[in-house]
């Protein structure tokens, strides 16, 4: 991965760039920035250049970094046990997993790893077992250049247990090493990894390379991406959610309208069969439901309110007749609404039992939409 090949971020790819090249970089970095921005391949690109920028062999070493192939460079990232790794589970128990992944797609998000791997249902985490073979690792000496390089992603996972037996070796590393931390949640770094660190921010993407993205790598239309990219504030990830939902459109308009169904009856067991159906979805597929959810609403807000011009979705299933349904949605019941809906994406994206979160959710719809609006 070349600091060519990463999208945006050129101010902060010239500054490491100088940091590598002026001899100054820092053993212990911390890449803070937010999710589907790019920073994981952010880091490997500068990996990339501090073991290959200055080597003579510099064209071999290239393409052994870009393998996945270079005995200095390691990778630590969240795990749990899954059906074939019963206990005490290890990144390198992962790896074949992790080549694959970290190629594959530059926005990939950590839901999208806990699917790879097959525990998409738990936590993960980097526990203490992890320690041990980071320390085991990073005490080695380089075998083909001057630095050892090791990137933690996702170090907002790591225990105070695993963190305890870091500190040292952060703070006083064994021959040249360079710890690469990258974090989109900073504020749940355990703070003695964190003030041990200097401080990477990257900053979301703009509009324009979003949409350039959309186009250039995924072929879609210039208006199309246009649309997308405005509405998701940088997160490319979230773009490609946008696409995954349009194709799903039709099966999340007939479960948007089974839902809302189930909420103006108040028919309870309409809701948990609902919600049973949901629960056996994976997690990503609930998330996207949910946001499409939410983009109902607002539409519906907009259309009650005479505002049409702003409006672009419709549904159309089961012969649902939107026009109803928008008069159950005003500004004295949408924030509770979204609120709700936001807070079980919340739940669900950290491992909630989703039966139980679309339930609750469900009940509290249907309270909200039976709520009148009082002048």
């Amino acid at each position: 991965m070349l600091f060519d090949e990463i999208l945006g971020h050129d101010r902060v790819i010239e500054h490491l760039k100088n940091s590598v090249d002026s001899g100054k970089v820092s053993h212990a970095q911390m890449f803070s920035g937010p999710e589907g921005s790019g920073i994981l391949q952010l880091a490997f690109a500068y990996a990339q250049y501090v073991l290959c920028s200055q080597n003579k062999t510099s064209e071999a070493c290239y393409k052994k970094v870009s393998d996945l192939n270079h005995p200095d460079l390691h990778f630590v990232y969240p795990v749990n046990t899954n059906t074939v790794i019963k206990s005490k589970p290890i990144s390198r128990d992962f790896i074949k997993e992790w080549q694959e992944f970290i190629l594959d797609d530059k926005f990939a998000s950590i839901q999208d790893w806990y699917e790879k791997i097959g525990i998409d249902k738990k936590a993960g985490r980097i526990g203490v077992d992890e320690a041990a073979d980071i320390v085991k690792n990073m005490m080695l000496k380089a075998y083909e250049g001057d630095f050892k390089i090791m990137i933690i992603w996702m170090p907002e996972l790591m225990n105070i247990q695993t963190a305890n037996k870091l500190l040292k070796l952060i703070e006083e590393p064994s021959g040249k090493s360079l710890f690469i931390f990258v974090t989109e949640n900073e504020e749940s770094i355990i703070k003695t990894i964190l003030s041990r660190t200097q401080i990477v921010y990257i900053k979301r993407l703009s509009d324009d390379n979003v949409k350039n993205y959309l186009i250039d790598e995924l072929n879609i239309d210039a208006t199309k991406a246009a649309d997308i990219s405005i509405r998701v504030g940088g997160n490319v990830r979230e773009a490609k959610n946008l696409l995954i939902e349009d194709e799903e459109e039709g099966r999340f308009q007939e479960l948007f309208v089974d839902w809302v169904r189930g909420s103006f009856k108040a028919d309870i067991k309409m809701l948990i069969d609902w919600a049973d159906l949901m629960a056996t979805n994976g997690k990503q597929f609930q998330i996207n439901f949910l946001k499409y959810a939410v983009r109902v609403f607002r539409q519906a807000l907009l259309e009650n309110y005479e505002a049409k011009e702003l409006s672009f979705l419709k549904l159309e299933a089961k012969g649902f007749r939107f026009e109803s349904f928008i008069k159950f949605v005003h500004g004295q019941n949408i924030f509770d609404l979204i609120n709700e809906i936001d807070l079980a994406i919340f739940h669900i994206e950290r491992n909630g039992n989703p039966r139980i979160i679309l339930l609750d959710v469900s009940v509290k719809i249907t309270r909200g939409l039976h709520k009148k609006y009082k002048a």
